[in-house]
């Protein structure tokens, strides 16, 4: 099975134990992988893939044929993104081998996407990546989780698959991930657990349009010499996949310094997502000091950096090819820049459309996945469940197929046991385990310190330490940091930065990256009885000392001071606060406040107000804190002309309306009915869409046809993809409600979902533009 040039690579760069094909592909998986999944991932787990991998190249009709580095990277290979490795293929194979046989390679695509679908849906979760066991026992995950899903269903059969994924839109605040498999010599692509009747089609190919940059992923480079390198993550090399999706250009950038051109300075690009500087790309220069990449045509953000050198600008791709930055020494200057930064337009290249039949084909198969979905999730939650306390019953409704485990924890402890579930994620319902939570059940903090994996980590530190050492550390927390930092280095080991080093994991590696040694800090000082916590603010190691935390990172303890902000606009959306630490850090200040403490410094300040068509109206404020002080966010207003956008919908064609779809009761829907209210007459119809005919009660409503007897209301069917389709139009989030559409049914001239503040006023404003 494993060719000559094959067996001369692994031999050339690992050691296998023999020469025999498995013993080749487990040199190969432990020389490639992530060190944090060699030290924590059972040996029996890595066989199993081996196993499996050696059986579908023999046995699979459709990976027999194929080329070796595509059987390689995408159908043997263990890891896809940053998913907790279990040896699921075996599992997933016995389930879609009888719903295969006798299909062709793209029928058989569509029949593993179509069985997805009919076991996980889309629900948003936080950043931490189940693997596809826990997936299909909870039915739901964020889409990097349900592209992880049907990934690893593809590979279980011998379909080569693998995630696309778009760090950041560039024309909305988000990103996405999907599949891509390669069927009949080429790759196609499709949504994850989201069935179509053909490939190459989904609800995001016209978004993808506008992407500036769409990559895979790999984890080693054997027989990709084809493809371009756009970023890495640590171990995790990022394939620039953008030139299938939308319309580009071939962009050089020099990076120069009084001496002439710098090789090796680190250029990162990015857009403008989040009110922040969202990473897209990362790449070293060559020996002229240049990079040459493929991009989506509009703004780009550019960091170049070497050493303490930096140079900062924004490039527009629609308009020019070659740009130069010049490194000056030390942090940016103080100063204010306006950025209008330009996202790319919707084009053509990835669009397809279906008959008639092919859409009814597709409402049944998805309201058949969803009630099998629905029905096996269901069944989990068991009769003698309603016997516990509603907060209990609750969590068992989360877990999901963990539920009999979590039931089992909750009866061994009841009310110590509740008191720790309620201190975790609706996430860590699904996959924690009993034996696992035990070991926590007596400790003042809970086991959640980031996003990893629980594990019993307080018996691997103990038996670590020496008696010595915890009587020295529990009398000074702070020699847990400096006995960390010396003796778990990150020197050239193998980290994939979005993976969470476990704490027992870093004990057996005897070495961690910067995320890593911060978690090994708290659960070391947990276990000791310190409390300690990761800093929600940046993220950094800290210890509770003297009534309030202190960072521990730094050589000395330093005072922070008050920064307040005013008006409250939303973080993330409206604006972000950076620290310059030898680079800009963005902070997290996503709670509720109006006061934050900071420690002095120089600090970057992005506020930006989203137009309608994406472009997005900027401010770059670049500023040093060193006293308490006020800052006064301000927000570029656009011209009517920009906050029109002109995309097409498929409605009935009429005269121009506002369409409201309200989730009555809920508080953004009051605030849009509220604003409604106020309003002395619309100029224009405006149309109300309630799912419920009981819905027309609510108080707020009544008094809003009350005012005005002209505004319609009619119960209309949110599921059957006609609204999904309106927002996805629009380039809005489906399923957040209110949802507004100014549209004569032909163009949607204005759209906005979930919480604003006067968007109804300011969409029957733009109504007197048209």
């Amino acid at each position: 099975m494993i060719s000559t040039g094959l067996k001369e690579y692994i031999q050339s760069r690992f050691s296998p134990s023999s020469n025999d094909d498995g013993a080749l592909l487990m040199a190969l998986v432990l020389g490639t992988l992530p060190e944090s999944d060699v030290a924590s991932v059972p040996r029996q787990v890595l066989e199993g893939y081996v196993r499996h991998g050696l059986f579908l190249r023999e046995h699979s009709p459709w990976c027999q044929e194929i080329p070796e580095d595509i059987f390689l990277h995408y159908v043997f290979y263990p890891r896809v993104n940053s998913e907790d490795l279990v040896d699921c293929r075996p599992f997933f194979y016995e389930k879609l081998t009888p719903v295969l046989e006798g299909l062709s390679a793209v029928e058989a695509a569509l029949a593993v996407n179509r069985w997805c679908a009919a076991q996980m849906t889309y629900e948003s979760t936080d950043e931490r990546t189940i693997n596809p066991m826990t997936a299909y026992a909870c039915g739901l995950g964020r889409c990097g989780e349900e592209s992880v899903f049907a990934v690893s269903a593809f590979r279980s059969v011998g379909i080569p698959a693998r995630q696309i994924y778009v760090p950041w839109w560039s024309h909305c605040d988000d990103n996405h991930a999907w599949v891509e498999v390669y069927v009949e010599g080429a790759w196609h692509f499709l949504g994850a657990c989201e069935p179509e009747p053909i490939l190459d089609r989904g609800w995001f190919s016209g978004a993808a349009t506008r992407a500036t940059v769409a990559c895979s992923r790999s984890f080693f480079a054997y027989g990709l010499a084809s493809e371009s390198v756009i970023n890495w993550e640590g171990q995790c090399l990022h394939y620039n996949q953008i030139h299938r999706y939308a319309d580009t250009a071939a962009i050089t950038i020099t990076v120069l310094d009084e001496e002439g051109p710098m090789p090796d300075a680190i250029l990162r690009l990015g857009v403008l997502n989040m009110a922040d500087f969202a990473e897209i790309a990362r790449i070293a220069t060559d020996a002229k000091g240049q990079v040459t990449l493929e991009v989506g045509l509009g703004s780009l953000l550019v960091e170049a950096q070497a050493g303490e050198k930096y140079a900062f600008t924004v490039i527009r791709t629609d308009l020019q090819r070659e740009y130069t930055l010049h490194l000056t020494s030390g942090a940016p200057q103080v100063g204010e820049c306006s950025i209008d930064f330009v996202a790319p337009g919707a084009g053509a290249k990835t669009r397809t459309t279906l008959t008639k039949a092919q859409q009814t084909e597709k409402m049944t198969v998805l309201a058949e996945a969803r009630r099998q979905r629905e029905s096996r999730i269901g069944s989990y939650f068991l009769p003698e469940y309603a016997a516990a306390p509603v907060e209990m019953q609750n969590i068992l409704r989360l877990a999901g197929g963990n539920a009999p485990a979590l039931w089992k924890f909750y009866e061994d402890s009841e009310q110590k046991a509740l008191r720790l579930l309620q201190t975790l994620t609706p996430k860590d319902y699904r996959d924690a385990k009993p034996e696992v939570l035990q070991t926590f059940l007596d400790m003042e903090q809970g086991p959640r310190i980031g996003f990893e994996l629980l594990r019993a980590w307080q018996q691997p530190i103990l038996e670590y330490l020496t008696a010595e050492q915890q009587a020295a550390f529990r009398a000074d927390p702070f020699r847990i940091w400096l006995w960390i930092q010396e003796n778990f280095r990150d020197e050239g080991h193998r980290f994939y930065d979005t993976l969470w080093l476990q704490p027992d994991a870093a004990l057996r590696l005897g070495a961690a990256d910067e995320k890593g040694r911060r978690l090994l800090f708290v659960a070391v000082c947990r276990t000791l009885g310190i409390q300690a916590r990761l800093n929600p603010l940046d993220g950094k190691a800290q210890v509770y000392l003297q009534g309030g935390y202190a960072t521990v990172e730094t050589e000395q303890l330093q005072e922070t001071i008050d920064l307040q902000v005013e008006p409250a606009l939303p973080y993330y959306q409206n604006w972000t606060l950076a620290r310059w630490e030898g680079g800009f850090h963005t902070l997290d200040l996503s709670r509720e406040s109006a006061r934050y403490p900071l420690i002095p410094g120089r600090y970057r300040l992005i506020t930006t107000n989203r137009l309608p068509n994406g472009n997005q109206l900027a401010l770059i404020r670049v500023f040093d804190v060193w006293q308490a002080q006020t800052i006064r966010l301000k927000l570029r207003q656009g011209d009517p002309q920009q906050m029109l956008a002109h995309h097409p919908v498929t409605l009935e064609p009429g005269d121009l309306a506002l369409r409201m779809y309200l989730e009555v009761g809920a508080e953004p829907t009051e605030h849009a009915l509220n604003e409604l209210l106020a309003v002395e007459e619309p100029e224009i119809s405006v149309n109300l869409f309630i799912r419920r005919a009981e819905d027309r009660a609510d108080p707020t409503l009544q008094k809003v046809l009350t005012t005005h007897p002209e505004v319609t209301l009619e119960v209309a069917d949110f599921e059957d993809g006609t609204v999904e389709s309106l927002a996805r139009a629009m380039y809005l989030e489906p399923g957040v409600w209110p949802l507004l559409v100014l549209t004569d049914g032909k163009t949607g001239y204005y759209g906005h979902c979930g919480y604003g503040v006067n968007r109804v006023p300011l969409a029957l404003g733009l109504a007197k533009q048209l």
